[in-house]
C-alpha cells in the first residue's frame, strides 16, 4: 500500500525553498534542457484552461516531466477576475503536485503559491542576466501585488541598481511597498515618469489597458513582463499589456498576430512565451498573454524556446 503523501503549507514551503537566488541554478538548467528539445527530456504540454464562467474564473492545469531528474508533477491554479465571496483573498491560488514518476502515485501536495511566486521571479532574473544592457543602473516595477515583491528580492540580490522606482495604479499600495522592502525605493505617479531612463522594467499587474507605451521606453531596455488574468481569451482582460511587443509562439514557432482595431492581438492560446529580441529592446514574457499589443515592431525569432512550469 502507498505511503500517505505529504502536505506541504504555504509556510512549509517557505521553509524549504528559502529565498529566489536558490532557484537561479536550477531553474536556468531546466531552462536549457526545455530548450534542447527532445534531448533535453522536458515534456511539457501547452497549458489546459477550463472557464469556470459563472464566477468569471478560469482553472489551469499545468503537468511538467523532466527526465535528468526523473521528475513528475503539475501545477492546479485558479484565477479570478472580478468580485468573489471573499473578496479579501487572493485572486491567484496555486497547488502543486509531486508524483512518483515510476508508478503515478501521490508523493506530496504543496501550496504552489510561495512557488509560483518564486519560480516566476527566479526565471525573471535569469533572462535579465543575459539580456540587460550593459552597466544599468535603473530598475523600475509597475505593480505592487506580491510577484513585486518576489522581484524585488532576487534582482537586488543579484544585481546591483542604484535606483529602485515603483508604480501602482494605488499609490497608497506602492507606499506600502516602498516602506515594507529593504532598501531605497522611489514612489512614482505615473508608469511614464516610473520607465522614462529606466534600463530595466518588471511588469507585475492586473491592467485590463496598455499601461506602457514604446515612446517611453529606453533604448536598449530590457523588459520583464509578469502576470496574468483570463487565459486564452481574445480580451485583454486581467492582463498586463505592452505596446512594444513582438508576435508570439507556439509550440517552437512564431504565431501570427493580427491587427485588430489599431492593436495587435494574439488568437492563439500560447504557452508562457520566451525571450525575445525587438529592435532597441528586448521583452522576457515568463507568463501566459493574450492581450492587444498597440504599436507593435517587428522583432527577431526567440533565441530559447518559451518555458512554463511552476513544477520543476
Amino acid at each position: 500500500m502507498s505511503a500517505a503523501p505529504v502536505f506541504l503549507s504555504a509556510a512549509e514551503v517557505q521553509r524549504h525553498l528559502g529565498g529566489c537566488s536558490r532557484l537561479l541554478a536550477p531553474l536556468e538548467a531546466a531552462l536549457a534542457n526545455f530548450s534542447s528539445g527532445h534531448a533535453g527530456g522536458v515534456a511539457q504540454p501547452v497549458r489546459t484552461v477550463v472557464p469556470v464562467a459563472r464566477h468569471r474564473g478560469f482553472l489551469g492545469v499545468m503537468p511538467a516531466y523532466s527526465a535528468a531528474e526523473d521528475a513528475l508533477a503539475t501545477k492546479l491554479v485558479t484565477f479570478y477576475e472580478g468580485p468573489r465571496a471573499a473578496p479579501a483573498g487572493p485572486s491567484h491560488q496555486a497547488t502543486v503536485l509531486l508524483l512518483e514518476p515510476s508508478t503515478g502515485a501521490l508523493l506530496a501536495v504543496m501550496d504552489g503559491n510561495v512557488i509560483t511566486a518564486k519560480r516566476t521571479a527566479a526565471v525573471s532574473a535569469i533572462a535579465t542576466k543575459f539580456l540587460k544592457p550593459p552597466s544599468s543602473e535603473v530598475l523600475c516595477i509597475l505593480g505592487a501585488g506580491v510577484q513585486a515583491y518576489s522581484h524585488y528580492e532576487v534582482f537586488t540580490e543579484q544585481f546591483s541598481f542604484k535606483e529602485v522606482r515603483i508604480w501602482n495604479r494605488t499609490k497608497e499600495n506602492a507606499k506600502k511597498f516602498a516602506d515594507t522592502v529593504a532598501g531605497e525605493v522611489q514612489v512614482c505617479s505615473s508608469v511614464q515618469e516610473a520607465v522614462t531612463g529606466a534600463d530595466v522594467i518588471i511588469t507585475v499587474t492586473m491592467a485590463t489597458g496598455p499601461i506602457l507605451f514604446g515612446e517611453w521606453v529606453k533604448p536598449g531596455a530590457h523588459i520583464n513582463v509578469s502576470e496574468c488574468g483570463s487565459a486564452g481569451s481574445s480580451s485583454a482582460s486581467g492582463t498586463t499589456v505592452m505596446s512594444r511587443l513582438p508576435s508570439r509562439r507556439q509550440r517552437g514557432s512564431l504565431c501570427q498576430a493580427q491587427a485588430v482595431a489599431g492593436s495587435f492581438q494574439c488568437r492563439c492560446r500560447c504557452p508562457f512565451p520566451g525571450t525575445f529580441s525587438a529592435p532597441g529592446s528586448k521583452l522576457h514574457l515568463p507568463f501566459h498573454m493574450d492581450a492587444p499589443f498597440s504599436k507593435p515592431v517587428i522583432a527577431e525569432p526567440p533565441h530559447i524556446r518559451p518555458f512554463e512550469s511552476g513544477c520543476l
